[in-house]
């Protein structure tokens, strides 16, 4: 994975092979991890074509990943552009979010997270768009939250699932929970959970049915919690999650906003971190003329959505990553 720290010598390879051609051009067989089990092939399409055109133009190793990571960043870009503009409330906080350290770093990857991010920002923006305005409604909207939705539940395992659930506030914020809408949401609704069966039925069927002393989703031969385990101990869930909350807090912010970047091995001042959590707590702030659009009652959905994701993102970590006995939860980034 070229896990190297970045020194004056990676700048210098960086410099020196920036405009390179590429000198063996015959195919060879490799090895490499497939991620397809974590995003679908969408997901790297921007890159893919990055990578073609700089195969096209016999160009070097090098410049051919910073062409993917290019079009990787262009397609984030285009996609988060066009979430923010369909936003009816809360664009400056979602600009900074998009500007966050962690954020920049993970939009020009060569990985899946740049399209992903993006669809978040699509589906978001409409959701809230068509829950909290008299917009009609139209096909295509329709379509662009269809896809949008269904590529995030098939994602990560599907942890991003219960934000899919925004989708039922339209209805109800428009006070037309009728016959018309019913199909609509229905439709969607099957769209989402097909996407996300297809993914991760199988997967997750084997993580649940899992017995004691299982080896599962780790390289090194270890042990890992269970589901059935944890039925059978439902206080050690519990103590698990106290632990994974009151020891790793600290490095959940600093991941959150990017206070460790890289493979983990750069890290940030915290006043940098401190300086973006102002800052988003600033924004979330509605001026004394700004309208209110949400209520109590939507705000503890969001709570409840959020929650979702967070406890999805904990438990799956849990049971296929943290090896047994340990006190806390491993793997999980504040990203």
């Amino acid at each position: 994975m070229d896990n190297v720290n970045i020194s004056v010598d990676s700048y210098r390879k960086l410099y020196e092979e920036l405009i390179s051609t590429s000198q063996d051009e015959q195919l060879k067989p490799g090895y490499v991890a497939n991620t397809l089990a974590n995003a679908t092939r969408f997901n790297y399409l921007p890159q893919a074509l990055g990578f073609t055109i700089a195969r096209m133009l016999h160009l070097g190793y090098l410049p051919m990943i910073l062409l993917g990571r290019i079009w990787n960043l262009a397609a984030a870009v285009f996609l988060m552009y066009f979430g923010l503009k369909k936003l009816p409330f809360g664009k400056t906080i979602f600009a900074i979010i998009g500007m966050l350290p962690i954020t920049l770093q993970q939009v020009m990857s060569c990985s899946y997270d740049p399209v992903l991010i993006g669809c978040a920002y699509i589906f978001v923006g409409y959701c809230l768009f068509l829950a909290y305005t008299e917009e009609e409604v139209y096909l295509n909207d329709i379509i662009i939250m269809m896809l949008s939705g269904g590529m995030l539940a098939a994602c990560k395992g599907g942890v991003y699932l219960p934000l899919v659930f925004l989708i039922l506030l339209i209805p109800f914020k428009r006070k037309l929970f009728n016959k018309k809408w019913l199909p609509v949401i229905g439709m969607l609704c099957l769209c989402v959970l097909f996407m996300f069966g297809r993914q991760f039925a199988s997967k997750i069927f084997t993580i649940v049915t899992m017995t004691a002393g299982s080896v599962f989703g780790r390289a090194e031969q270890v042990e890992l919690y269970t589901v059935s385990y944890f039925i059978q101990n439902p206080i050690e869930l519990l103590r698990v999650f106290e632990n994974t909350f009151m020891l790793l807090s600290d490095h959940y912010i600093a991941t959150f906003v990017g206070g460790l970047m890289g493979w983990l091995n750069v890290r940030v001042y915290w006043f940098v971190v401190f300086g973006f959590c102002l800052l988003l707590f600033m924004a979330s702030m509605r001026g004394k003329t700004a309208k209110q659009y949400v209520s109590f009652g939507d705000k503890c959905y969001f709570s409840l959505i959020c929650l979702g994701c967070l406890g999805l993102i904990a438990v799956s970590m849990l049971v296929s990553w943290t090896p047994m006995g340990n006190e806390a939860i491993l793997g999980i980034q504040g990203r």
